[in-house]
């Protein structure tokens, strides 16, 4: 990994700001500058998590940037959370270089096709490939 990519991963990563078994409360720092646009497609929890067994409720406060995850630890683990939060963060840092060199017209309509796809093609929870966006997004 290079050294300006894994300085972005550390930006973008959530914190864990207390955990309890069954409950995951995150803070997602806010990015810096122009990178705020993309980083926006993961205002919405909801459309990451949608329709995993073990996760109850996500419940996410764009004022604090944190979010609140409930979930059954007798079907997920916290470990497997967390997993998959790190895949996600690779994804939105990994497409921080396309989304700078998208077209300005289809600038603010990014954050939307993200969220649109990520809701049309549910992330598996205990998948570890890297998760990667249609070059179409980026139009």
């Amino acid at each position: 990994m290079n050294q300006p990519t894994s300085f972005l991963l550390n930006v973008f990563r959530p914190k864990i700001v207390h955990r309890i078994p069954g409950r995951l409360r995150l803070r997602i720092p806010k990015p810096p500058g122009n990178l705020d646009l993309p980083v926006s497609a993961i205002d919405d929890w909801t459309v990451f998590f949608r329709n995993h067994e073990g996760i109850e409720t996500i419940e996410y406060n764009p004022l604090t940037r944190t979010a609140l995850i409930k979930y059954d630890c007798r079907q997920i683990t916290e470990d497997e959370i967390l997993a998959t939060i790190d895949r996600f963060f690779n994804l939105i840092v990994a497409s921080i270089p396309k989304f700078l060199g998208a077209p300005k017209k289809a600038l603010e309509s990014i954050p939307q096709r993200i969220k649109d796809y990520l809701s049309e093609h549910p992330v598996s929870l205990t998948d570890e490939e890297p998760l990667e966006l249609p070059d179409g997004i980026w139009r």
